[in-house]
């Protein structure tokens, strides 16, 4: 199976833990032979900044 994957620049960690990036970097294509686990986003702008904030929701990364 491939997938093109588009890695990020800069991941930022807030003071709650979270992580987030505000840009994405280069493209590329891999193949993949097994999926662990999925991540997901959460993309808006905040009201003090003029950019999209992507939020990375991986559950590896939250304790309940």
């Amino acid at each position: 199976m491939l997938a093109c994957v588009r890695f990020t620049k800069n991941v930022i960690i807030d003071i709650y833990g979270s992580k987030f990036f505000e840009d994405f970097g280069p493209s590329k294509i891999i193949e993949i032979v097994g999926i662990d686990h999925y991540v997901s986003f959460i993309s808006f702008i905040p009201p003090d900044r003029n950019c999209n904030v992507n939020y990375i929701i991986d559950n590896d990364n939250i304790d309940f």
